[in-house]
């Protein structure tokens, strides 16, 4: 009896373990990283020199998830100044000025250029060129006339790193290599070439950008 006991105990705890041991254990699923919505259209201001009193406005268009067309202007200014005086070297008020001067200028700073993306979830990391072009037009009489002109360009290389906050909110920064040529020049009175300077030189710049970008 005690032996059919035991041979039933044991016959028992075999077929358990067998058939424990044939069970699967439970898989563990990963929790996926959450994706965003692929908008088409992104507009960024550059924060970053928002504190020098001037920024830069980029508009980006994304025909495809894996890259985007850039759009920048930046530095733009304009204006027009007059300035004259009515006295004469005693101070004597006079009708007509006995000094004018004035001043025109006209600076636009522009960029083109096309990037490439690879998406990480809530990350996405870019890289591309930007083609620099700047112009600057500056007539001023003080009394003498002096009109300057300056044309600029350049290559761009960037890498940078975006992070998605929200479905239509992200942040990103941006490094930078530049390649730079400009051409100078001023003339005199009568319009002749008085001076021309032509430079060219490169600069590393570790944070170019740091924008904020609203997607649409």
């Amino acid at each position: 009896m005690i032996r059919t006991f035991i041979l039933l105990l044991a016959g028992t705890l075999w077929l358990s373990l067998h058939v424990y041991g044939q069970e699967k254990p439970p898989e563990i699923t990963k929790k996926a990283s959450k994706e965003f919505k692929d908008f088409k259209w992104d507009a960024s201001i550059d924060m970053y020199y928002i504190f020098y009193g001037y920024s830069t406005v980029l508009l980006r268009y994304a025909p495809k998830s894996k890259g985007a067309y850039r759009l920048s202007i930046g530095h733009h200014t304009a204006g027009v100044q007059e300035d004259y005086t009515f006295v004469d070297s005693a101070q004597k008020p006079l009708e007509d000025p006995a000094i004018s001067a004035s001043n025109r200028n006209y600076n636009v700073v522009a960029k083109v250029g096309y990037e490439f993306r690879k998406n990480a979830g809530q990350h996405q990391l870019f890289y591309g060129l930007d083609v620099n072009i700047a112009y600057d037009n500056l007539k001023q009489r003080e009394p003498i006339y002096h009109p300057e002109r300056r044309l600029s360009g350049g290559l761009y290389p960037f890498v940078g790193l975006k992070y998605r906050i929200l479905d239509r909110l992200s942040i990103s920064a941006e490094t930078t290599i530049a390649f730079n040529y400009t051409n100078w020049r001023t003339y005199t009175e009568d319009g002749y070439l008085a001076h021309s300077n032509k430079h060219f030189g490169t600069h590393f710049n570790p944070l170019s950008a740091l924008n904020v970008s609203y997607h649409f």
